[in-house]
């Protein structure tokens, strides 16, 4: 992968949800009559966490920021977690097979850098692409490692189509686009954006 660049110009508008969400634990069971769950790491972004920042479990599909107390590794890849705000067992089982999530920006950049090398299949779907023009092309939803071709598979934001495709009212619809480090013009970890000189004959504008 090519090293962070300038990043493209084009802004999201405060939707109220998380800008550039990580999904790094999954709350297994609730731990203690004190509050405190038992969690399965996917990384180890949480670990390294500043305790400041806020983690995120999604309720009725909103983001809700938690504050961790206690954080006590477990095993080779769990923890036990205490959060500030829940004090007995009947609130912590309500977390019970949620997902825990970051902000990117919460993570020191070598914790960040560490878990895309490690993760870049997970790492890179979210992202936000935008082609050689800054247009906002669509979010990226999948990666495949197909040798000597890396492809991204994107899901197209409205008005944008695939060339190949004859029906332009199709919604939500994805395509393949080649991931070559010579087509990468910017590459954002931090607000999870990317822009790329897309080649010609790929997609296409209504």
């Amino acid at each position: 992968m090519c090293a962070k660049a300038k990043k493209a110009t084009t802004l999201w508008a405060n939707s109220g949800k998380l800008n550039s969400p990580i999904a790094v634990a999954q709350i297994v069971k609730s731990y203690s009559t004190n509050g405190e769950v038992v969690i399965k790491l996917s990384s180890d972004l949480l670990e390294d966490l500043n305790r400041k920042e806020p983690v995120f479990i999604h309720f009725d599909e909103l983001p809700v920021p938690f504050f961790i107390d206690r954080f006590t590794p477990k095993g080779n890849s769990g923890a036990i977690v205490k959060f500030s705000t829940i004090n007995d067992m009947e609130h912590s089982e309500e977390l019970v097979r949620r997902t825990i999530f970051i902000e990117s920006s919460s993570a020191t950049p070598e914790a960040l850098e560490s878990f895309a090398q490690e993760n870049f299949e997970d790492f890179i779907a979210g992202f936000d692409l935008y082609d050689q023009s800054g247009n906002f092309i669509g979010e990226i939803t999948s990666y495949y490692n197909y040798p000597n071709n890396p492809c991204i598979e994107v899901e197209l934001a409205e008005g944008i189509y695939s060339a190949l495709s004859e029906n332009a009212s199709t919604e939500h619809e994805s395509l393949l686009i080649p991931f070559q480090e010579s087509l990468i013009m910017a590459f954002d970890a931090e607000n999870r954006e990317i822009q790329m000189n897309i080649p010609a004959g790929l997609v296409r504008m209504e």
